[in-house]
């Protein structure tokens, strides 16, 4: 049966379509908060050392994911970012 699911998921992976990329959005992941974290401990209002490529991102390249819009503050305690934002 799984082997039969299989043969629509691409191998868990999205197709590739000549001319296309891939888009997925809104992603919940805590990638801001370490991002912002690392900021400050590395007293930076740039991209912090070490996550110039975090490690998500492998994650979605390796499923065939071109394009990703996270939706970065919705994380668990959204309302004390209310003011940051």
């Amino acid at each position: 049966m799984i082997e039969q699911v299989r043969a629509f998921t691409h191998g868990d992976r999205y197709k590739k379509l000549d001319g296309y990329r891939t888009f997925a959005s809104h992603f919940h992941i805590e990638h801001t908060l370490d991002f912002l974290q690392r900021q400050k401990q590395q007293n930076t209002d740039q991209v912090p050392k070490g996550l110039e490529e975090p490690p998500f991102v492998k994650a979605f390249k390796a499923n065939g994911v071109d394009i990703v819009h996270l939706a970065e503050f919705h994380v668990n305690h959204t309302p004390d970012f209310i003011a940051e934002r």
